[in-house]
């Protein structure tokens, strides 16, 4: 069985490659502010991941939804392409890059995790995902998505002025489809990837936000298991690091990519 992945490309197919994955409750639409900027050297691929946005809404697994990516980059007649993900979709992009390091140039993480190494902390995870994949399913879509955002992740995202037009955005997701990514995707399942980090030779950027310190810690562990990983925190952010601070962002992926072009 294959995922369905909707996905929009913007700028020119004869350009290097870029796929960005967003995270839970977002879409493509998420990258488009920030995408836009770099068609002038990339062309951009941008997915709806499944059970969200324009995607099928049947989630399968992480191993289905990286062969479905392999498809996806096939048909659009990529050998190779950098990818940039934000939170879950950075644990895809990761996964996806074990299955396929063929096909990775670059690879961007931002805010994200490998994985949860301690067997019963992946247990707890699992548990507290499947509490949060129940209030999707039992409540109204808007107090889910609140309850998701008054999580003290998000502290600084909740200030941010585009935070209310993101909520507004996230009303248009699919409650069940949501629920089923939580209990099929929840990093409490996923094989923790932390022993491969330094099996793969594709350059790697790590990229979080100052207030988040969560995932800057996750970074610097990274880097302890892969040294030549580049790691960039961003000032005045959190975790939804490339929304709260664009600017910034945009900046540094330019100029890390600039360095490191990886694949032809």
């Amino acid at each position: 069985m294959r995922h369905s992945l909707f996905y929009k490309t913007l700028g020119d197919p004869k350009k290097p490659a870029l796929v960005f994955f967003h995270g839970f409750l977002g879409s493509h639409k998420d990258w488009i502010s920030l995408a836009s900027k770099m068609t002038s050297s990339y062309f951009v691929i941008l997915p709806d991941l499944p059970g969200h946005g324009q995607s099928d809404k049947t989630v399968l697994s992480f191993r289905s939804l990286a062969y479905s990516l392999q498809r996806l980059l096939k048909s659009l007649n990529r050998s190779s392409a950098g990818f940039i993900g934000y939170s879950m979709g950075g644990r895809i992009a990761l996964y996806f890059s074990m299955y396929f390091p063929h096909l990775v140039s670059q690879l961007i993480l931002i805010s994200a995790s490998p994985g949860i190494e301690d067997r019963s902390e992946r247990r707890q995870r699992t548990l507290e995902d499947k509490k949060w994949a129940n209030r999707f399913l039992t409540e109204s879509l808007r107090e889910g998505i609140t309850e998701w955002y008054d999580q003290p992740l998000f502290a600084s995202f909740r200030r941010h002025e585009a935070f209310q037009k993101v909520f507004h955005s996230r009303l248009n997701q699919n409650g069940m489809a949501l629920s089923r990514v939580l209990e099929t995707l929840s990093v409490g399942k996923q094989r923790p990837l932390w022993s491969k980090l330094n099996t793969q030779s594709y350059p790697l950027l790590y990229i979080a936000g100052e207030w988040d310190s969560k995932y800057m810690a996750i970074g610097k562990k990274m880097k302890s298991y892969r040294s030549d990983m580049s790691m960039e925190i961003i000032s005045e952010s959190g975790h939804v690091v490339y929304m709260e601070q664009e600017k910034k962002c945009l900046k540094r992926l330019r100029e890390w990519l600039n360095k490191n072009k990886g694949l032809p």
